[in-house]
């Protein structure tokens, strides 16, 4: 990553690594924890952000940590928004940077209140309009494939794990493709 990444003008939400590498790159300093911090932890929340929008000031919120390093100062135009017993950066945003930060997993279900997190970046921070939904995914896809191959031939590479409601790739290539 480099920091030319903060001059496009986006917002960037980083995450774990994410808040301690881009706290580096713009100048703060990263060290390894005293103590190793993997599970549950609680994070009080200590400054109004649209990243914690529904939230209240003064919120100690679960969350899932999994991190041997972490932010010990934060870089200029950086403020902090959440800490925890052993993480004295554990949220974090810059507006200048249109960076938002947190040390810990937003994204998994340990995180009780993630999602709520991750919309807030998506819908208030970004401003994203929520007009997706895997219908409208799967149609454009099917659309996408038609044109591209016509009455020509499909070769189809599938991976097990994620992919498991497509069971039938055969099938669903068929179905797709005529």
């Amino acid at each position: 990553m480099s920091v030319e990444l903060f001059s496009l003008g986006v917002p960037i939400l980083g995450i774990c690594y994410g808040v301690q590498l881009s706290s580096l790159l713009l100048g703060g300093k990263v060290k390894p924890a005293q103590n190793r911090e993997y599970g549950r932890a609680s994070v009080k929340l200590e400054a109004p952000s649209e990243l914690f929008a529904g939230f209240h000031l003064g919120d100690e919120i679960a969350v899932w940590m999994s991190h041997g390093d972490r932010v010990e100062s934060l870089p200029d135009a950086f403020r902090r928004l959440g800490v925890s017993d052993n993480c004295p950066f554990a949220a974090v945003e810059s507006l200048k940077h249109k960076f938002w930060g947190v040390q810990f997993h937003p994204e998994v279900a340990h995180t009780p209140r993630g999602n709520e997190i991750l919309g807030n970046f998506l819908f208030r921070v970004c401003r994203c309009e929520p007009s997706w939904t895997m219908a409208n995914f799967v149609d454009e896809a099917i659309q996408k494939v038609k044109q591209q191959v016509g009455q020509g031939r499909v070769i189809c590479g599938l991976s097990g794990g994620v992919d498991r409601p497509w069971q039938r790739p055969w099938y669903t290539v068929r179905w797709v493709t005529g």
